[in-house]
């Protein structure tokens, strides 16, 4: 063995060690090895500041703009784990909200900051949920908890199997709800 091998090795088990230790998982498919936040906690929030045309006469954000800020976290969390809409609809997936559930915990006001997790609470071959929390960063007070679910459609609008038709997807989002289930 010469010296350029064990330098490699040394430097190899050095890079796995910073990967575990900022909890990074990677996924090995047929076409590719994809590098994925393992853990939610470690993956960059969506941050939205409240604007003033998003409040009411009595100056308290409307109650719709929740999930317009649930979709705006969710294009986001979705380009963070390496599956924008763009690229799903390229490779002919449709993801389309099938239902909403909104649990409204605390007001917010125009300028306030509000921190949204996204994460995935369920999937199946055939639908997803996602789990949003919503805290105010001026003081962690948590105001929204929701949930979205979801199907997968082809381009012709008929329902397909993810571990089928796109199984690096489904790879991906299988790994994120295991490492919800380890915090």
């Amino acid at each position: 063995m010469n010296l350029l091998s064990i330098h490699l090795r040394k430097s190899l088990k050095l890079f796995r060690n910073y990967l575990k230790m900022y909890h990074f998982l990677f996924i090995e498919t047929p076409s590719a090895k994809i590098l994925l936040y393992k853990r939610r906690q470690n993956m960059t929030p969506y941050i939205h500041k409240v604007q003033y045309y998003e409040t009411d006469k009595m100056g308290i954000t409307h109650h719709s703009n929740y999930v317009r800020w649930m979709e705006e976290a969710r294009i986001d969390y979705m380009e963070k784990i390496g599956w924008s809409y763009d690229r799903m609809e390229k490779e002919g997936t449709f993801s389309p909200v099938l239902a909403i559930d909104c649990k409204y915990k605390e007001s917010t006001t125009f300028a306030d900051d509000i921190i949204i997790h996204v994460f995935v609470k369920e999937c199946g071959p055939v639908r997803m949920t996602l789990a949003y929390e919503m805290s105010k960063t001026a003081n962690n007070h948590l105001v929204f908890s929701g949930t979205s679910q979801h199907c997968f459609l082809n381009k012709s609008g008929t329902p397909i199997r993810l571990n089928r038709d796109c199984p690096e997807f489904y790879q991906a989002l299988q790994a994120l709800i295991v490492n919800q289930e380890n915090q």
